[in-house]
Parts: C-alpha cells; sequence; structure tokens
C-alpha cells in the first residue's frame, strides 16, 4: 500500500503539472491574443488620427484655394474697373493746350523731309 500511496501522489503530481501546464498555456493563448488585439486597436487608432489629420489639412487647403480663387476674381473684377475707369479718363474731354496742338498741325505733309529741314 505504500507503494501505491506514491504511485498516486506521483499520478497527482504529473496531473496537477498537466494542468499547470494547461493553465500556462491558456494563459499564454489568452494574453498574446490580448497582446494582438489591442495592437491592433492601437494601429486602427493611430490610422483613424492619421486618416483625420489628412482630412483637416484638405479641408483646409481647399478652403484656401477658394479664398484664393476668390481674391482672384475680386481682383480681376477691380482691374477691369480700374481699366474701365482709366480708359474713361483717356476718352474724356481733350485739354485746351492739346486741341491747340493738333490745330496747329499742318494739313498735309511737309514737301521736304524734317532731316533735311533741319541742315
Amino acid at each position: 500500500m505504500a507503494l501505491n500511496n506514491t504511485d498516486n501522489s506521483t499520478k497527482s503530481i504529473n496531473n496537477l503539472q498537466k494542468s499547470n501546464c494547461t493553465l500556462t498555456t491558456k494563459s499564454i493563448i489568452k494574453s498574446s491574443k490580448r497582446k494582438r488585439i489591442e495592437e491592433y486597436y492601437k494601429k486602427q487608432h493611430e490610422l483613424y488620427e492619421k486618416f483625420e489629420q489628412d482630412r483637416k489639412r484638405i479641408h483646409e487647403a481647399q478652403q484656401l484655394r477658394l479664398l484664393q480663387s476668390h481674391n482672384q476674381s475680386l481682383s480681376a473684377t477691380e482691374t477691369s474697373k480700374i481699366l474701365q475707369t482709366d480708359s474713361d479718363q483717356l476718352a474724356g474731354p481733350v485739354d485746351s493746350d492739346a486741341s491747340l496742338l493738333l490745330d496747329n498741325q499742318p494739313k498735309s505733309p511737309p514737301s521736304e523731309p524734317l532731316i533735311d529741314s533741319l541742315e
């Protein structure tokens, strides 16, 4: 019987070791799964943050382009108004001095070239 008790105790020790190994293996598997899941969610969160940053940059760039195009269209409108004002001023009444100069011009071209007449 003494021999039988040692066999039983050895069997129970072996069973405990096997169950401890099984528990350890299960805990390793669970912890590795947990780590993989945590890494997955961490990576997903990083990707989401990057996506949000990119979306904000794109939105800001679009707003800037829209503002620049709006300013350019305003500039084009202002430029056309300025040109119209300038052309109106040019087409306005002629100075009396300028009209006198035009009136004093000879009606026909000179018979001799001007360079020869200076000599």
